[in-house]
């Protein structure tokens, strides 16, 4: 889309008022009187008065293409640009999929390998409270008692004959 600034800035580098083409001629005003020479005077600057300015007055043929042309120009640079931005990130998008899928099989493999861990875990944390229990139980050894005393009054009765 042609800019206005690019449409002002044309328009400014045009001469203004642009030449007649071959305008009729006129009849060369009669200087004999002082009322004459104002009145043309005042003609000429009625003239230039009611030109519009440049920004109004309307743009010619070549004016328009050249626009065209300019527009044509940027719009194949804007679509160049766009090309390349859209290669560069296709190659990225790319690049991102093959590392997404490498993570992905080493994020698996590590999870089975933390589910075996857990595995060997348990069944280590189980060896380690049995043998802690089996620590705890018959340390002391003394002769004559028995180790498992099922009814707590022989216990009784066999303190009371040692």
């Amino acid at each position: 889309m042609p800019s206005s600034q690019n449409i002002s800035d044309l328009l400014r580098a045009t001469p203004w008022p642009r030449p007649a083409k071959m305008a009729p001629a006129r009849e060369a005003p009669d200087h004999s009187s002082d009322d004459s020479m104002e009145e043309a005077a005042e003609a000429r600057s009625t003239r230039w008065e009611s030109t519009p300015p440049p920004e109004q007055m309307p743009a010619s043929k070549a004016d328009i293409i050249h626009l065209l042309k300019e527009l044509k120009a940027q719009s194949a640079a804007d679509v160049a640009l766009i090309r390349e931005d859209l290669g560069a990130m296709t190659a990225r998008i790319q690049a991102v999929e093959v590392n997404e899928a490498a993570t992905t099989a080493k994020i698996e493999s590590l999870q089975r390998e933390m589910a075996q861990m857990k595995k060997t875990s348990t069944i280590l944390e189980n060896k380690v409270a049995a043998l802690e229990d089996a620590k705890r139980q018959r340390n002391l050894r003394i002769r004559g008692i028995p180790e498992a005393v099922q009814d707590p009054e022989r216990l009784h009765t066999t303190y009371a004959d040692y």
